[in-house]
């Protein structure tokens, strides 16, 4: 808060205010602002010259006086509201005019025709500001406070002539072409005059619904208010000298447009040719160029922060239907209160920078100018908007829906008014729209759930519309209730009877049974039984080498023709009864392109052929099962039955069992089979076992020899080998029992 000496009295806080300001780029800004009446700075806004100070996070925003104020009162409010509007300092630009000799304060004896000044812009700028109302003005001119900031002379060199236009005009036609910003602000107690380089940042700063640094654009694009200019010097009728002025942008705007513009200024005060060609450069400059603007609100998150990485004047990018473009700055909006700060901005302008819209007129203008901006100036609530059904109708073109996602309830009754092909039912429409002009819509049914399901969907975009209409198919992957049973029925699988496995066939003879799962519309039985495929059954393969399906023979689900590394599922029916289905198991793999089980399948048993001792096959009981495999005898040793040749430990009736080992699921290893005719000699061996099945220290057993008993040991190294100590027995070869060989295997 300021007073009008310039003073700052006093700090308001952010929840004793409603404040909205409105800022435009070398032009006037104006503020709003709301304070109770029994506040103690309410007084002294009230005082004519008074006035505010608006901070930002990083320099002051605006500083200006007060130019009304209204109290307003209720019953429920007596001491009422004070409501104050104002404008920025810089409308002392605006209340003052450029005279041919400022130096000079009676208007009516100015000894000169113009005031011509030659230099850089920003000097020619300082220059014409500081005659006029700055410290080198008369004192009846003079603007109380007011200094010139630094300048480095940037711009290029310019002749600019004076004589009574508005100052701010003035001003304005400088910094166009030498593309600089300018401003008044009050910075401690005095009033400054800055000028300052416009930056490019479109290179930096790129702004774009789709990537979620706007919460929402509008785009407008006009054609250029002139693309040839002819410019009249000193003389009359064909005495008078005429120069036209284009250049290459002017050119293209009238080739994309197909209009020839032309524009008449007259520049009698001079028959420089370089003045009168700077004269078109100025009117060009300010619309010869086909327009572009951007209303944008940028997301309050954003890491491209306005204000802090990008202000009034900056060039930035901004992506337009898909085209990359870079755009002025050229408004911005900021509202405040207790709930904190909504900061919205202006890109571009239809019209370009209008040299003809005085300041004198910008109070006027103003409202109009930004209130497409004041509309969108309030953060996009998240999620998609909410449509009125009464707004479009299936026929509605995809301009009709906003950009992002959108949501319409329709009755059935809308949905027959506005000629949809769901017309009498209910249900939500959802919309996805791009700024490319692609859209998408889903119609979800809404119901009881008893009635059936239904979805539709259709595309389009903004060159061929709207295609057909077209039904999702519904398929009832797991009932609603039992979404989750499956795992309850992993979990609780049981059963299986006697397990056949032997490397590559496997088998059970009594069923897998899935109970306790609780009893419903998923399992009207409360069970299911997973029993052995019959012969003939083919099991669809997935995710192997080649194979597409194994099939059931001899009683036995054969993987001899896969890597052995798979697995075997089972399909529960949720919602049918609990009888075994055999064209529900199905064999996975592992390789490149395997897909998922299904969510509702059950593991029955996996498979792999690791070594080291690894049980071979895991149940989805959660038992693992090692298959037998042949033991290579050595020093004549061979199996009792030589029409024997495999471990098969389902031997027929009166059929003697082959050499063979594997290992427990508690990590026992377990030797078989009755050989005969080996040498008995003192540490001859009969058998090496692998890797993985030996034991971590000698071990000593007595097996049955031909109806006596003989010392076999078993060493570290796997070594199974005859010993002759103490006459233990008679070493006979007739025939020997592995089956007393059981040891835990060394880890």
């Amino acid at each position: 808060m300021r007073d009008k000496a310039l003073a700052r009295q006093g700090v308001i806080r952010p929840e004793e205010l409603v404040l909205e300001l409105q800022d435009t780029f070398n032009n006037v800004g104006t503020w709003k602002l709301s304070l109770a009446a029994e506040h103690p700075l309410t007084t002294v806004l009230r005082t004519p010259g008074s006035g505010i100070i608006v901070t930002g996070p990083t320099d002051v925003l605006m500083s200006g006086p007060t130019v009304k104020s209204e109290l307003a009162s209720t019953p429920d409010d007596p001491a009422g509201t004070v409501s104050f509007e104002g404008v920025s300092d810089s409308i002392t630009l605006s209340d003052t005019l450029a005279w041919p000799e400022p130096s000079n304060p009676d208007a009516s004896a100015q000894k000169v025709s113009h005031d011509i000044r030659t230099g850089p812009a920003e000097t020619l700028m300082q220059d014409f500001v500081n005659a006029n109302c700055g410290q080198y003005a008369p004192a009846a001119r003079r603007k109380a406070g007011l200094r010139m900031g630094g300048s480095l002379g940037r711009g290029a060199t310019l002749t600019k002539k004076a004589r009574f236009p508005v100052l701010g005009d003035l001003l304005s036609e400088i910094a166009l072409v030498a593309g600089l910003g300018f401003r008044i602000v009050q910075r401690g107690n005095q009033l400054v005059f800055e000028t300052y380089q416009v930056t490019d940042r479109s290179k930096t700063i790129r702004l774009d619904a789709r990537n979620r640094t706007l919460s929402g654009q509008r785009v407008a694009i006009s054609p250029p208010g002139v693309t040839r200019v002819l410019v009249a010097g000193q003389g009359d009728l064909t005495n008078r000298q005429f120069l036209q002025v284009d250049d290459a942008t002017s050119v293209a705007a009238e080739a994309d447009w197909g209009r020839r513009i032309e524009k008449f200024v007259d520049q009698r005060n001079t028959n420089d040719v370089t003045e009168l060609k700077q004269a078109g450069t100025e009117a060009l400059a300010d619309s010869g160029f086909t327009g572009i603007a951007v209303q944008a609100v940028p997301v309050e998150d954003s890491t491209m922060r306005f204000g802090i990485e990008w202000y009034l004047g900056d060039r930035v990018g901004v992506v337009v239907e898909g085209q990359e473009l870079a755009s002025t700055v050229t408004g911005m909006l900021l509202k405040a209160n207790a709930d904190g700060f909504k900061v919205g901005a202006l890109l571009g302008d239809p019209a370009g920078f209008t040299l003809g819209a005085a300041l004198t007129r910008h109070m006027q203008t103003t409202d109009a100018r930004v209130s497409a901006l004041e509309r969108t100036a309030e953060a996009t609530p998240a999620g998609p908007r909410v449509l009125a059904p009464s707004a479009i109708t299936q026929s509605s073109p995809e301009s009709a829906y906003p950009l992002g996602a959108s949501v319409t309830y329709l009755t059935g009754d809308q949905a027959t008014a506005g000629g949809w092909d769901f017309g009498g039912r209910y249900g939500f429409l959802f919309t996805q729209h791009q700024d490319t002009g692609d859209i998408s819509q889903r119609w979800s049914r809404v119901h009881a759930n008893t009635t059936t399901h239904e979805e539709y969907y259709r595309g389009g975009n903004r060159p061929s519309g709207w295609g057909p209409w077209r039904a999702a198919t519904m398929t009832t992957l797991l009932n609603p209730d039992g979404a989750r049973t499956h795992q309850r029925s992993q979990n609780q699988l049981t059963g299986g009877g006697r397990i056949y496995w032997d490397g590559n066939g496997f088998s059970w003879s009594t069923r897998f049974i899935a109970i306790s799962i609780g009893r419903g519309s998923w399992a009207p039985d409360g069970y299911f039984d997973i029993s052995m495929p019959p012969d003939g059954t083919v099991i669809p393969v997935v995710g192997h080498y080649g194979a597409t399906s194994v099939t059931v023979t001899g009683g036995r689900i054969n993987i001899s023709g896969l890597t052995r590394w798979a697995a075997l599922w089972y399909k529960i029916p949720y919602g049918s009864g609990s009888a075994s289905n055999p064209a529900n198991f199905l064999v996975t793999g592992y390789t490149a392109g395997a897909p998922a089980p299904p969510d509702d399948c059950v593991l029955v048993a996996a498979f792999n052929s690791d070594g080291w001792g690894a049980p071979s096959l895991k149940l989805g009981t959660g038992e693992l099962i090692d298959h037998w495999r042949n033991l290579t005898l050595q020093n004549s040793w061979v199996n009792f039955d030589s029409n024997l040749t495999a471990t098969n430990p389902d031997v027929p009736t009166n059929t003697w069992s082959s050499a063979a080992f594997r290992k427990l699921p508690g990590g026992q290893v377990e030797v078989k089979g009755l050989i005969k005719g080996g040498l008995c000699e003192q540490e001859r061996v009969i058998a090496t076992l692998p890797a993985g099945y030996r034991p971590a220290g000698r071990r000593i057993f007595m097996a049955p020899n031909n109806g006596a008993a003989m010392r076999l040991d078993v060493d570290s190294a796997g070594d199974i080998f005859v010993r002759l100590d103490g006459g233990v027995g008679t070493v006979n070869n007739g025939w020997l029992d592995l089956g007393c060989l059981r040891f835990s295997a060394d880890s």
